[in-house]
């Protein structure tokens, strides 16, 4: 969003990982089926009843933001590349200690520059997400107990030719939600600790079987369905207080379908299983109008996933470990250590006082694979393990409009460095330059 108004805070689905290779490219998170609307009537309805109607009240939400961008890679030929966020919910106060929240979220991301090893700069995705909360505070308010629901239908395109309903990582998901926030005042600051789990299931009814698609050209693989559905349980506490904010989370994702890829190039028999711990830790320090807000991240992969790297053809006869053979099977191939750094500075001002405003920031993302070995440009296997780096460099003007829609002028400079310098599917090292415009209504 281009102002510091949010939407009701409401756990979002969020969108798989996507990754390249044999046996998969292979997705993260998602969601759970009807059983869930079922739970969070069985907590609303009762409660709605028993209310006269002139007691209840209705806060209606609205937020959608606008944005196109122009992109001149080091390398290739330039780009454009479009995102739409809409977003409109409503806020549905039972009684004093009850309410009930939705939100529609329609959200499409075009081309741009993207992290190294996730996804491809033409990927596109649209999606339709409906989430719904239960509210129930008790306990003087120190406490709100909120259960919630989520669904999501997405589509994706990987190049131009690609029809929207066609795409390979086209997916469905569902899935719930219970959290508990504990609000507190300590040194007459407030604050608030929350804890949430969270269910989800994604399925992937166009996933394909890319090593047996490749290996026995002309079977019907790309029609087996499932081999990417997975489910994925979250676990995340998270703090609020004063100036400084962070969290901890632990993610568990079962495939249901994906087999691991063995020694001998084969199926084991093993299904994957990836998990990640994930920590980051802030604080918002206020200099006058200004408010600098750094922030570090740090993120834990592990799967038990190899990657079948194929030079020529790929036929399980011939998968060895030795890396200079033309077949080779490398253990662990997607576990990862990744570090992030956040130095956010931007003007926080009133709407009429301030008719423009202006912010920066940078941000540093390294990626640090544990048992990956980098390659060369002619797809050779280096000694060490392969690293990527991207620096995002941001400047931005934002002129209020009124009290409800801004305009957002900004510029980004993207360096990307690897030590991986084959780069046949996608970029590891290029800079970029990023000029665009959003426009963003909210109410």
């Amino acid at each position: 969003m281009l102002n510091s108004r949010k939407p009701p805070e409401f756990f979002i689905s969020r969108k798989p990982v996507k990754r390249r290779g044999f046996p998969g490219r292979c997705p993260v998170p998602q969601l759970s089926n009807l059983f869930c609307f079922a739970v969070v009537a069985a907590l609303a309805i009762p409660a709605c009843a028993a209310v006269p109607e002139d007691v209840r009240a209705i806060t209606p939400y609205f937020d959608m933001s606008m944005a196109e961008g122009f992109y001149q890679p080091s390398q290739g030929n330039a780009f454009t590349g479009g995102e739409i966020n809409a977003q409109a919910g409503l806020t549905g106060k039972i009684n004093d200690s009850d309410s009930l929240l939705g939100l529609y979220n329609l959200l499409y991301n075009g081309p741009a520059f993207r992290q190294q090893d996730t996804q491809i700069t033409q990927y596109r995705e649209m999606s339709h997400n409906l989430n719904v909360e239960y509210r129930h505070t008790l306990l003087d308010e120190h406490w709100t107990f909120r259960p919630g629901i989520s669904l999501t239908k997405a589509y994706t395109r990987e190049d131009v030719t690609d029809t929207w309903g066609g795409g390979l990582y086209n997916y469905n998901s569902t899935g719930i939600q219970l959290a508990m926030d504990y609000h507190f005042g300590w040194f007459d600051d407030a604050g608030t600790i929350t804890g949430q789990y969270t269910y989800h299931e994604l399925r992937f009814p166009n996933y394909s079987d890319l090593r047996t698609e490749f290996q026995n050209p002309g079977t019907d693989a790309e029609l087996a369905g499932g081999i990417g559905d997975q489910d994925v349980h979250r676990f995340e506490i998270k703090a609020d207080w004063k100036r400084y904010f962070g969290g901890l989370s632990y993610s568990l994702m079962d495939y249901t379908g994906q087999q691991v890829v063995g020694s001998n190039g084969d199926y084991t028999g093993d299904l994957q299983r990836d998990h990640s711990i994930n920590f980051d830790i802030g604080l918002r320090e206020k200099f006058g109008l200004w408010v600098f807000a750094p922030g570090v991240a740090a993120s834990l992969y592990r799967s038990n996933q190899t990657f079948l790297r194929c030079k020529t053809a790929c036929s399980a006869a011939d998968a060895t470990t030795n890396p200079d053979s033309d077949v080779t099977l490398i253990a662990d191939a997607y576990s990862y250590n990744q570090y992030e750094l956040d130095l956010p500075l931007y003007i926080n001002a009133p709407r009429d006082a301030m008719p423009w405003t202006t912010g920066f920031d940078a941000k540093l993302t390294q990626r640090v694979y544990t048992d990956r070995p980098p390659r060369d440009a002619n797809d050779n296997y280096l000694s060490g393990s392969q690293h990527d780096t991207m620096i995002n460099l941001t400047a931005h003007a934002i002129h209020h409009i009124n009290d409800i829609a801004d305009v957002k002028f900004a510029y980004t400079l993207t360096v990307a460095a690897s030590n991986n310098h084959f780069e046949s599917y996608m970029p590891y090292n290029y800079t970029g330059h990023k000029v665009s415009i959003a426009y963003d209504i909210s109410f």
